[in-house]
């Protein structure tokens, strides 16, 4: 599995339920919790290209965020 294919599929579930890390169960894996704030600039686009967005190469940390976020 990769590094970020994890990230990916949290990151796409809280989206399909429209939770938050703070919802998140507690019986949840610390692990599998992805706070984007906390992610270096390269693993943000590295996500980024995962999810097939474009233009992501020029946009800045918290660009990024808000391009992920929705």
């Amino acid at each position: 599995m990769k590094f970020l294919d994890r990230f990916k599929d949290i990151i796409r579930f809280n989206k399909l339920t429209g939770t938050t890390d703070s919802e998140t169960p507690a019986a949840a894996p610390a692990t599998e919790s992805v706070d984007l704030i906390t992610l270096k600039v390269t693993e943000l686009k590295a996500i980024a290209k995962e999810q097939g967005h474009k233009g992501y190469s020029t946009l800045k940390k918290t660009e990024l965020i808000d391009l992920l976020n929705n």
